[in-house]
């Protein structure tokens, strides 16, 4: 079960960035960013409880992660791009 809807959540990446490229992968990182930002106002006015900070720390690492990956993948598909158009000339 696990593994059909991994395959079907990849197949509909796979598509998504096929028909919209980089505007899919600036769309992702736009959105990243503004919740890390949700996420740093949030922590401002988080409970000052060991716990709520820590999960919040640790949350924004995982969005911050996930912004680098994106930004890779970004890069990635416009390296792609420009090796097709010099291909082309």
């Amino acid at each position: 079960m696990i593994g059909e809807t991994l395959g079907v959540v990849h197949r509909l990446d796979d598509w998504l960035r096929e028909r919209l490229g980089r505007p899919y992968h600036a769309a992702l990182g736009v959105g990243l960013v503004w919740e890390i930002i949700a996420r740093v106002r949030e922590l401002h006015d988080a409970p000052a409880t060991t716990a709520g900070i820590v999960r919040l720390a640790l949350v924004m690492v995982l969005y911050l992660l996930l912004l680098v990956h994106q930004i890779g993948e970004l890069s990635e598909h416009a390296e792609r791009r420009r090796r097709r158009v010099l291909r082309d000339y």
